[in-house]
């Protein structure tokens, strides 16, 4: 269940309807290009350049503060991205700690899709969860680990808490 009055929730409710979590999954997006609500070639590939991020659980490797990116590395499959990211390239501590995003490239261009959840490394949790992921890994059971991820995380009063800037 997602809960609305959180950032988590609703950006979790977001991801789920705007991005295809399984093969036998619809989504906005796709209607999106079946139904051509979008005539300019660029928006279009965009609509693609989504519908081919995947989300994934991911460790930071590296910062660039100067040029806003960070490094990310699947820790499911090794993959890794540079991705433009301004708040979490000049973040402090984010060796201890898991992203759990969506990586969207466009144009050679990578960033995140908003939707965030941070785990702590030393999480018991987070620890055992990618122990067993780790040794069955299969991409088309995302839908499962966005659940197990999600669940966890809102359930947990010690989550890591997301701040951002808000207008007043």
């Amino acid at each position: 269940h997602f809960d609305f009055e959180t950032i988590e929730g609703l950006k979790g409710f977001q991801d789920r309807i705007i991005y295809r979590h399984a093969l036998n999954m619809n989504c906005v997006t796709e209607d999106f290009i079946r139904l051509h609500r979008y005539r300019k070639p660029e928006k279009i590939e965009f609509l693609h350049s989504m519908l081919e991020s995947r989300l994934s659980l991911y460790e930071i490797t590296q910062t660039d503060k100067e040029e806003g990116f960070i490094w990310l590395r699947d820790v499911f499959t090794g993959a890794e991205h540079k991705i433009t990211d301004i708040a979490l390239s000049d973040a402090r501590g984010t060796a201890d700690i898991y992203l759990y995003t969506r990586v969207i490239t466009y144009r050679d261009v990578k960033f995140s899709s908003g939707f965030t959840l941070i785990f702590i490394k030393a999480d018991g949790f987070i620890q055992k969860f990618i122990e067993l992921n780790r040794k069955d890994y299969k991409p088309e059971a995302e839908l499962l680990r966005f659940s197990e991820l999600y669940n966890h995380f809102t359930n947990d009063p010690e989550h890591y808490k997301i701040i951002v800037n808000e207008l007043k």
